[in-house]
């Protein structure tokens, strides 16, 4: 598999994908009671069963502590960045033109969280959580068709489309909302027990109430085709998309495309994106906040190959196919002179490391370095890979140090302009046991990492490695409210509490005196988090 530093991801049991609110798994029959489910609060919706943005918040809050827990959470620093570069301009987008007014804005979570099953498949849960899966990245054709899928289901979220259904399902409401979190617990509890609740007809039909209308979805369509556009991407990647969806469902309707059960693609749909493709600028107009940089074509290309080994990292055979492609870079002295090129010796590459081969793979990957020398943002993939790699236990033959010392000053260079996959890369470099070329960077990392974080509190990855590296510092308080703040990033709130209570044990039976501002941060924080969980379990009055 992939480096485990940077690929952090469990194959649950069962991979089939978690569709829209994660109702899949509805209402639980007799058989499916063997599993014991947590006990739910559930917002109090009134006579008028209208929820509010807070009643929205407290739902997702709700359902996502099951989807942590499900093993599905993909923790990949460069594929996390690839979706956050993508998701910025889209937003800023729908910020700017008064789409997300000030008060969803602050109440809302807006997460992105990426998932490892192959299927493709992208989900919007109540109050800003996202869900986007490998797959999706994997299948799509460009950046335009990628961010369109975010556009689209950003608009789902600034339509209300969730509390518009809870809403003309009155009588139904109960249900809908502990289907959500039933069936998210249910499959964290036991994934299996989970697909089976997909049969019954009492489930199927709560199932088709969860499912978006055809007006939302051709909302959400328009709404999601207008922000693309502005946002500077090609409004013809809605097009490529649905035509890409639609080809391969033909082909095969083996479960692969769960997206088209829950956002069902019909012929109007794909009929109305062409036609509205004349309402819209045929070249990309981005408006808003003009300082949002698109990614880079030629490095996406990149990502969405790692993107498919990740996702394949447990089928052998995928893996030998790719890996034994004979590499096109300097090949009978031909220069590489296509992205396809590039994406099949980073893909070979990949697949190598996946299977064990890591002198196969470091050839590979140094081969490409070398030939894509001159291009900046391919080798910023390519550098950053090779960053995770070193921190990996495996063993390979050393590579020099003026090598690893040139990556670590570009990739610090890139960490210090904010790029959170560099940083994150490094870090998780720092902390390795191999790190030695980094000493003299070292403090610089981590100051880089603390900077980060303040203005990023919600990056649990990040708080993970500060754990490690304050550990490794003998920081022990310090190390146990990163840990805390890794469980309050994901909104576990009791785990938070634990490393908590950890802390002030540290601090009570310490025999030296820790600093009076760590101190107080560990008692402000437990304060915080108390309030935090209050509030996801409250009820509306």
């Amino acid at each position: 598999m992939l480096s485990p530093l940077f690929v952090t991801r469990r194959r649950p049991r069962l991979a089939w994908a978690l569709p829209w609110a994660l109702g899949a798994a509805l209402l639980l029959g007799p058989t499916a009671l063997t599993v014991a489910q947590p006990r739910a609060t559930l917002p109090n919706l009134g006579g008028g069963v209208s929820l509010t943005l807070g009643d929205e918040r407290r739902l997702g809050q709700q359902i996502m502590p099951s989807l942590h827990n499900s093993g599905l959470v993909v923790e990949d620093p460069l594929l996390n960045q690839y979706l956050a570069d993508l998701w910025r301009p889209v937003f800023a987008t729908a910020r700017a033109r008064g789409d997300v007014p000030d008060d969803m804005l602050q109440q809302f979570a807006w997460q992105l969280w990426l998932l490892s099953p192959k299927a493709i498949n992208a989900f919007a849960l109540p109050g800003g959580y996202f869900g986007f899966h490998l797959g999706l990245l994997a299948s799509a054709t460009d950046d335009a068709a990628l961010a369109s899928v975010l556009a689209h289901e950003l608009s789902h979220v600034t339509q209300r489309h969730i509390a518009r259904i809870i809403q003309a399902q009155e009588s139904q409401a109960p249900w809908l909302i502990g289907a959500m979190i039933l069936g998210a617990a249910t499959i964290a509890a036991s994934p299996d027990a989970g697909a089976a609740l997909i049969v019954g007809g009492q489930a199927a039909s709560i199932q088709n109430q969860l499912n978006f209308s055809r007006d939302m979805e051709q909302e959400a369509d328009r709404q999601g085709l207008v922000v693309l556009s502005e946002a500077g991407f090609d409004p013809k990647g809605f097009v490529r998309l649905f035509e890409t969806l639609q080809n391969a469902n033909r082909l095969n309707d083996d479960g692969a495309f769960p997206y088209l059960r829950s956002h069902p693609l019909t012929t109007e749909r794909v009929a109305d994106m062409q036609g509205r493709l004349f309402s819209v600028p045929a070249e990309p107009n981005p408006v808003g906040d003009g300082a949002v940089q698109m990614p880079n074509p030629d490095a996406s290309a990149l990502l969405r190959v790692r993107a498919a080994v990740t996702a394949s990292a447990d089928e052998v055979d995928v893996l030998q196919g790719w890996s034994a492609a004979p590499a096109a870079s300097g090949s009978a002295g031909r220069a590489i002179h296509t992205v396809e090129q590039w994406a099949s010796d980073y893909q070979g590459a990949l697949a190598a490391w996946a299977l064990k081969r890591p002198d196969v793979a470091w050839t590979r990957l140094r081969q490409l370095m070398t030939e894509a020398a001159t291009q900046s943002a391919v080798s910023q993939v390519l550098r950053e890979t090779a960053l995770g790699w070193l921190a990996s236990p495996a063993k390979f033959e050393p590579i020099p140090a003026a090598t690893v010392q040139a990556w670590v000053e570009a990739a610090l260079a890139d960490a210090q302009a904010g790029r959170r996959s560099a940083l994150l890369l490094l870090a998780g470099y720092a902390a390795s046991a191999n790190s030695t070329v980094l000493d003299a960077r070292r403090a610089q990392v981590v100051g880089a990492l603390r900077t980060w974080l303040a203005t990023h509190p919600n990056d649990a990855l990040g708080w993970q490695l500060l754990a490690r590296l304050s550990a490794q510092q003998g920081q022990a308080l310090v190390a146990l409210r990163a840990e805390a703040e890794a469980f309050v990033a994901r909104e576990l709130w009791q785990g938070a509490l634990d490393r908590l209570s950890a802390a002030k044990r540290l601090i009570a039976d310490a025999k030296t005196r820790f600093s009076e501002v760590d101190i107080a941060i560990i008692y402000a924080r437990e304060k915080a988090v108390n309030q935090a969980m209050a509030f996801a379990r409250s009820e509306r009055r």
